[in-house]
C-alpha cells in the first residue's frame, strides 16, 4: 500500500467504513443495495479538476470517488451519479448544486 493510502487509512473505522462505501456492520458479508429502491450516488471532490492529484488521494476528504459510487462492490445497480468537483465532504450537504440535483432526481 502506498504511503499517501497507509496514512489516510489511520482514520477511526466508521470513517474507513464510509470510504469503503460500507452500508452495514463491519465483519459481515457484502450485501447489495436495497431490493427494488432506486438508489442514487452524490460525491464531491476537494479540488476542481477531476483528475487533480488531491482529488486521487482524498476524495472529498473523507470518500474517494471510487467508494461511493460503489465501484468494487457486487449488486450495486445505481439510478444516478453526480459528482461535484470543488465541493468537499462536509459542503455537499448544503450546496445549492446538490440541492438542485437532488430535486430533479426526486421530482
Amino acid at each position: 500500500m502506498p504511503a499517501a493510502f497507509w496514512v489516510i487509512d489511520l482514520r477511526s473505522e466508521g470513517i474507513r467504513n464510509l470510504s469503503r462505501g460500507d452500508v452495514f456492520e463491519p465483519g459481515t458479508s457484502d450485501q447489495p443495495l436495497l431490493q427494488g429502491a432506486r438508489h442514487y450516488v452524490i460525491s464531491g471532490l476537494l479540488a476542481k479538476g477531476e483528475q487533480h492529484p488531491v482529488n486521487v488521494l482524498f476524495g472529498d476528504a473523507l470518500v474517494h470517488q471510487s467508494s461511493a459510487r460503489g465501484e468494487r462492490r457486487e449488486g450495486w445497480e445505481l439510478a444516478g451519479i453526480a459528482n461535484f468537483p470543488g465541493v468537499d465532504h462536509i459542503r455537499l450537504a448544503h450546496h445549492p448544486l446538490v440541492s438542485q440535483q437532488l430535486q430533479e432526481w426526486l421530482s
